[in-house]
Formats: structure tokens, C-alpha cells, sequence
């Protein structure tokens, strides 16, 4: 699904009289089955990190955890993790 029509549902949902909180609920469902969906092609199924800025949501990790049947491990500041990982591999190749 694209954010574009993401919003325009949400924003709909919401004029419709439904729960903020509800739509968001649906929201992190819909973002994890396709998340999990993804994994599982990829062949992920154990040891499994969950970074980037998302993983701080615990909400989304909740929901992925139980989509993929696995926990996830988070590192301590997840949003930092690609950054860090591209500037050990610069320094690296100098």
C-alpha cells in the first residue's frame, strides 16, 4: 500500500467516525503482515534484528514478532544502526 493512499484511507476512516487509535492499530497490522511477508521470502525465520527508526515503535515489533512466530532483537539505539554500519565500512576502505 502507498502512503499516498494510506493517509486518504486513514483520513476517510477517521471522517467515517472510527478511533484514531483503532485506525492506527490497523495501520501497524497492515505494515507488519507485509513486513513479516517480506521476511519470510527472504528466508528470515531465526536471529532476526529489527532496526532503523521503526523498531523503537514497540508496537510494530510486537505485532512482526507474533506475524513471523520469532522474537526480534532490537539493538539499544536501532535508528542508528545503518549509519553506524556505513561509516565503520568507510573507515574500512581507507
Amino acid at each position: 500500500m502507498s502512503t499516498v493512499f494510506a493517509e486518504s484511507e486513514a483520513i476517510s476512516l477517521r471522517a467515517r467516525g472510527f478511533k484514531t487509535e483503532d485506525i492506527a492499530a490497523g495501520l501497524i497490522e497492515s505494515v507488519s503482515r507485509r513486513v513479516a511477508v517480506m521476511a519470510q521470502q527472504a528466508g528470515l525465520n531465526q536471529n532476526v534484528a529489527f532496526v532503523g527508526g521503526v523498531a523503537k515503535n514497540a508496537g510494530i515489533k510486537k505485532t512482526v514478532e507474533k506475524e513471523l512466530g520469532i522474537s526480534l532483537y532490537v539493538p539499544p539505539k536501532p535508528q542508528i544502526t545503518g549509519a553506524l554500519g556505513a561509516a565503520l565500512i568507510n573507515c574500512e576502505l581507507k
